[in-house]
């Protein structure tokens, strides 16, 4: 990349100058010398535009995804989007054989996948510019603009709809090149496409599960609370998963004897949750009890 130029450098340094007046410069030698310093600068921004263009300064630009990987989220937008071109916008024109000849907007509608560089003022095959596996070996319409107007139409014919005539040199990639990059970009929306429908339903799932759970702390939270309040005791003679699944007669305690009181009284949420939890996560244990009871403590202090 060059180093672009700054408008500074453009002037000599002043103290130069100044040394120069003093030796006695003529006249003559300093229009020269500003001769030349207008030249350069006129060479330098030339140099400067010609740098802007290749960097794609205009957003949306094709140019600006020119010398960088895009990831799939990037090349999803762009393929599934396209390029925009301002509806105000008026394609310059350029003179080819005698006459004044520029882009035309009807056709990007015309040929599906054209797109058009304002920076460069020149035309790209979006399918081959994003999957074409080697755009550097490939000419114009995929590594470089398209820019011949006379010819358009014979050259995007060839390109996009497999015509061709004997006077035409093919560009680009070639129809079934260019065929090959478009079925790549159908398959590439397709995978992203159910990709995110996974997503989402395992998103959704997840929601929905976080949303049942919480429902279910809150009853067992409920019941801790009640225990507090009316200073029952939690625990019984036996308190453990194991003893509550066997389903023992002993006094298990006013924790689980309520919880199985909510059950009974049409908790749905307690009713599938003890149905279908693993053991190990039923949320009733001493251990959770203990948190729990943790938890609230630290909230009460704080307040």
């Amino acid at each position: 990349m060059k180093r672009q130029v700054s408008i500074q450098s453009f002037f000599g340094n002043s103290s130069k100058r100044q040394k120069s007046d003093e030796t006695g410069t003529t006249r003559n030698e300093g229009f020269t010398n500003a001769e030349s310093a207008v030249n350069d600068s006129q060479k330098a921004v030339g140099q400067s535009e010609s740098h802007n263009r290749s960097q794609g300064q205009t957003p949306n630009d094709v140019t600006s995804w020119f010398g960088r990987t895009l990831n799939d989220d990037e090349k999803y937008t762009i393929y599934s989007k396209g390029v925009s071109i301002p509806d105000t916008f008026k394609f310059p024109s350029t003179k080819i054989a005698d006459k004044n000849r520029c882009f035309r907007r009807e056709w990007i509608s015309k040929y599906p996948g054209l797109v058009y560089s304002i920076e460069e003022d020149g035309a790209y095959c979006l399918h081959c510019v994003l999957f074409e596996k080697e755009p550097e070996k490939r000419g114009k319409l995929v590594n470089a603009p398209f820019k011949n107007w006379k010819k358009a139409l014979e050259v995007f014919d060839e390109q996009f709809w497999g015509k061709s005539t004997k006077s035409l040199k093919r560009g680009g990639t070639g129809y079934q090149r260019h065929m090959q990059c478009v079925t790549k970009g159908e398959m590439f929306i397709q995978q992203v496409n159910q990709q995110t429908n996974v997503h989402m339903t395992l998103n959704h799932g997840l929601e929905s599960r976080k949303e049942k759970n919480l429902m279910v702390l809150e009853s067992i939270v409920k019941t801790v609370l009640i225990c507090g309040r009316q200073n029952f005791a939690l625990r019984g003679h036996r308190d453990d998963a194991k003893h509550i699944v066997n389903g023992n007669n002993a006094n298990i305690g006013n924790f689980q004897a309520l919880l199985d009181f909510r059950i009974d009284a049409g908790d749905k949420f307690l009713v599938e949750h003890f149905k279908t939890a693993p053991k190990n996560a039923t949320y009733r244990s001493k251990t959770v009890q203990n948190e729990i009871i943790d938890i609230i403590g630290n909230i009460i202090r704080k307040k």
